[in-house]
Formats: C-alpha cells, sequence, structure tokens
C-alpha cells in the first residue's frame, strides 16, 4: 500500500488544479472584456471532449513516465498549441485537420493503455504534431479581433491545469490501483477517438 504522504502529494496535484478551475469556468457571456477573451480561451478544452480527453491523457502518460524528462511535455503541448492556434487564426476550418485531433485521441489513449515508453524526442514531436493539430481548429474556431491574444493565453493555462489534473491523477491512481484503472482509461479514450474518427468518415 503506498504511504499516506505519497497519496496526499498526488492528490495535491488534483486539488491544485479543481481550486484554480472552479472560478474561471462559472464566467458567462465570455467575449466582451480581456477578461472574458481569456476565459473563453481558458474553458474550450473543457467544454470539448476530443480536447479534454487529449490534454487530460498526455497528463496520465506524463504520470506512468519514469523518465523526468518527460515532464516537458506538459510545456511542449500548450506551447506548440499556440502555435497551431497562430496559424488558424489566419487559415480556414480544415476537416483534416480535426479527424487529426480525433486521431491524436485515439494514439494518447493507446499510449497510456499500453504504458508505452519512448525517448523524449520521439514523445515530444509526436505530442507537439498533435498539440498543433489541437490549436489549428481552436484557432479557426476563435473571433479574429483584438481579444485572440488572450484568448490565446487562456487557452495555453487551461491546457496546462488540464495536464495537471491527468498527472495527478495518473499518480493517484497508480499508487492505489498499481496502474490498472489508468491503463483502463487509456483504451476507453482510444475506443472514444476511434468512435470520432469513424464518425467522420
Amino acid at each position: 500500500m503506498p504511504s499516506q504522504k505519497s497519496l496526499v502529494r498526488a492528490g495535491l496535484f488534483v486539488v491544485l488544479a479543481l481550486s484554480t478551475i472552479s472560478p474561471v469556468l462559472a464566467c458567462v457571456g465570455c467575449g466582451h472584456t480581456p477578461q472574458e477573451d481569456f476565459v473563453r480561451g481558458f474553458r474550450h478544452p473543457f467544454l470539448n471532449a476530443d480536447h479534454f480527453l487529449a490534454m487530460l491523457t498526455v497528463g496520465l502518460w506524463i504520470a506512468q513516465a519514469k523518465d523526468k524528462n518527460q515532464y516537458l511535455l506538459a510545456l511542449i503541448f500548450p506551447l506548440a498549441m499556440m502555435l497551431g492556434i497562430a496559424q488558424g487564426l489566419h487559415d480556414y476550418f480544415s476537416p483534416s485537420m480535426e479527424r487529426g485531433v480525433a486521431a491524436s485521441v485515439a494514439l494518447l489513449g493507446f499510449f497510456v493503455a499500453i504504458v508505452l515508453k519512448l525517448p523524449v524526442w520521439v514523445s515530444s514531436s509526436m505530442v507537439a504534431a498533435f498539440a498543433y493539430l489541437h490549436g489549428f481548429v481552436h484557432g479557426t474556431e476563435m473571433g479574429k479581433g483584438p481579444g485572440a491574444q488572450y484568448d490565446m493565453f487562456g487557452a495555453f493555462c487551461g491546457t496546462l491545469v488540464l495536464h495537471l489534473i491527468g498527472f495527478g491523477l495518473g499518480k493517484a491512481l497508480h499508487l492505489i490501483y498499481e496502474g490498472k484503472i489508468v491503463r483502463t482509461a487509456g483504451a476507453g479514450i482510444t475506443s472514444y477517438g476511434i468512435y470520432l474518427l469513424s464518425a467522420m468518415s
């Protein structure tokens, strides 16, 4: 059984993330001030199932890693996503990009399900590509007005929080159930990603 100290440490990640979310998600009628533009961007990952699952799953995958360098993924994903958003602001929605988002959900879930271990440069490259796709799709959906930069920063922060939640849950569930529930969750996420892909065909 894990020590009480280990359980408390893992639980703190989840509590911290949830306490960060609650006041932000309470905003209604976003999009009229810089603060509301920020909140709109922050909320986006939580209100879109494919984005939510991909970002949460990155956190779960990081929690499984033995190599602490893999923690860089939690920063690489939101940075690459910002690049995708910036490109998407000047482009149009692409069904192929949407399929790429669904595929990334399926693949990330599969990585968690099999506890895939990769060199950090490989995992970083893959996560950056997935994040770019997510950002591009979000960018095409965003308003093109002066509040776009606040929306982008909100999405960046929301993504970090989701990574934190996934990491905390992954660590806590691994300590209690030796990772079986995390792997099962990964398989479920993969199934959902495949469902999304089939619905787009």
